[in-house]
């Protein structure tokens, strides 16, 4: 049990139970995907590895699965990550030319016509009082 992978670990609890994934959405609120996915060993498909921590901790506790060999899970998860890609961990490996699907780069982007937009939009609220401002009472 202890050289098991998590995923193999989860199934094979849940299967010994007989719990439903519904059952377990209806009781821990972690949605069916989330279940399927961790049981299938999905890491790569969670938002975040905050996400895929945090939901295999409280699936484990769920299960009464030694917090000990969840977190003996996470690890091996994170050396498996880490392994191809080089030491930044975030940057593309030189053998896959692919980032590490647990990071998400978030950049917010303004092209010209947004710029348009708010141009135009203080115009109009200037306008708006100047208007207010010029009219008589």
């Amino acid at each position: 049990m202890k050289n098991m992978p998590i995923n193999e670990l989860l199934k094979e609890k849940r299967g010994k139970e007989g719990i439903s994934a519904e059952k377990i959405f209806h009781d821990i609120h972690i949605p069916s995907k989330f279940i399927e996915m961790m049981e299938k060993g999905g890491w790569e498909s969670f938002p975040s590895l905050l996400h895929m921590k945090g939901f295999l901790r409280i699936y484990g506790d769920y299960l009464k699965i030694p917090k000990e060999a969840v977190e003996e899970g996470i690890k091996k998860i994170m050396q498996e990550k880490n392994a191809p890609s080089d030491a930044k961990g975030d940057c593309p490996s030189a053998a896959t030319g692919k980032k590490n699907p647990l990071k998400k780069e978030h950049s917010f982007k303004i092209d010209k016509s947004m710029y348009l937009l708010l141009l135009l939009a203080a115009l109009l609220i200037i306008l708006y009082f100047l208007i207010l401002y010029l009219l008589p009472e």
